[in-house]
C-alpha cells in the first residue's frame, strides 16, 4: 500500500500500471453496488404489489 502511494506522490515509472490495477480490482466491486441500488426499488415494488394482492 506504502509502495502504491509513494508511486502516486513521486509520479515514479509503472504509475499507470498502478492505477489501472486499482481500477480494474475496484470496477467489479462499483459496478455490483450501482446494480444492487438500481434493484431496490425495483424490489420494493415487487413486494409491494404482492402484498396489496394477498392482504386485498
Amino acid at each position: 500500500m506504502e509502495n502504491y502511494i509513494e508511486h502516486l506522490v513521486k509520479g515514479k515509472r509503472g504509475t499507470k500500471e498502478y492505477m489501472e490495477r486499482g481500477v480494474a480490482i475496484a470496477l467489479p466491486f462499483l459496478f455490483m453496488f450501482i446494480l444492487s441500488l438500481l434493484s431496490l426499488p425495483i424490489i420494493f415494488f415487487v413486494f409491494y404489489f404482492l402484498y396489496r394482492i394477498i392482504y386485498g
